[in-house]
């Protein structure tokens, strides 16, 4: 049992390599076929420049080659786990990444737990009180929520929540001045670590509006999913089981009934955490959050070959971690099923 698990590890990590290599060579073609030259965006900026410099510009990073040996290049610096540097930034990528990939991460978790306190609750009620008013109610509120762009979402809340109430911040991290000392990069959790209650605060303020537009579609999805899960298990002999013993209806419905809803569940949360983490470019624009999402819209407007090449593959890693942590969870919750 053991060398069958080792092989399909092996098997897993083959597959995730050929994936991410055939990713890495559709995203170089496509970002070299848009419209538009890195260069020649900078050299703009830069007023009336000699065709010198622009020639030098373009043999400093190896634009001036052939497009496959900028391929072949490029692939063999990725094997080694070099990213490349920014053709307008001129920062090395993974530097980049690095110091945006902590806000990215903090969003993703606020709106990860905003999805499961609004998902959990609402899909197990809908589903023991199957349709009631509530179940009705819930259900119709989960429609608006999966049909809602997140976008838009957040472009309401920001009018009403910040501009008309006046509650909570527009957009960034943190107020200017208040930033913690910096362990994690995230600023709840240095803020809680070094004490700094203010910075806390503010942090806090300014996460709640992005957290939100983030994690209520997700809590949608998941309390539709969770619910439908909740009313098969429900309807299985071995709650019925439970219930003609005496068991107490609340033990029935959290430990027989809900954990075996789990499963089909934690699927839909894995996919949509690896969305959380790789797809929030718009939602971090609107409310100006500083992290990967933001920068790459960024890069795609200034043509930065290099630096949305190395976040996309950084978006595939996370992917594949998140889903092969998904199947990791299967096998808790459920022993019978293997990798």
């Amino acid at each position: 049992m053991r060398s069958v698990r080792t092989v399909r590890i092996v098997e897993r990590l083959l597959e995730t390599g050929f994936l991410m290599v055939a990713i890495a060579i559709f995203v170089f073609f496509v970002m070299r076929y848009l419209p538009g030259d890195p260069v020649d965006l900078i050299m703009g900026q830069e007023g009336n420049v000699p065709q010198e410099q622009i020639d030098a510009l373009r043999r400093q990073y190896g634009l001036d080659q052939p497009l496959f040996v900028q391929l072949g290049n490029y692939l063999r610096n990725l094997v080694r786990g070099d990213l490349g540097t920014s053709v307008v930034q001129r920062r090395a990528v993974h530097e980049l990444l690095l110091a945006r990939l902590p806000a990215t991460i903090e969003l993703s978790l606020g709106a990860i737990i905003v999805a499961v306190v609004i998902a959990v609750p609402v899909g197990v009620v809908s589903a023991y009180w199957h349709n009631s008013a509530v179940d009705r109610v819930s259900m119709a509120i989960t429609f608006i929520g999966v049909s809602m762009p997140p976008f838009w979402l957040g472009i309401v809340l920001i009018i009403v929540v910040s501009a008309q109430w006046q509650l909570l911040p527009v957009g960034g991290r943190i107020e200017i001045g208040l930033e913690p000392a910096q362990i994690t990069g995230l600023y709840v959790v240095d803020s809680l670590l070094t004490g700094n209650s203010q910075a806390l605060f503010s942090s806090l303020k300014h996460l709640i509006l992005p957290s939100v537009t983030l994690g209520a579609p997700v809590a949608a999805v998941l309390a539709r999913v969770l619910r439908s899960s909740m009313l098969d298990a429900l309807a299985q002999d071995y709650v019925r089981l439970a219930r003609a013993k005496g068991a107490d209806e609340l033990i029935v419905v959290l430990k027989h009934a809900f954990r075996n809803a789990l499963i089909p569940s934690t699927t839909i949360l894995g996919l949509e955490v690896g969305s959380l983490l790789g797809g929030n470019m718009i939602v971090e624009t609107v409310f100006s959050w500083p992290g990967i999402g933001r920068l790459t819209v960024e890069s795609i407007f200034a043509r930065d070959y290099v630096v949305v090449q190395g976040v996309v593959m950084v978006y595939v890693f996370i992917f594949v971690l998140v889903n092969f942590l998904v199947d990791i969870a299967y096998t808790l919750l459920n022993p019978r099923i293997t990798l």
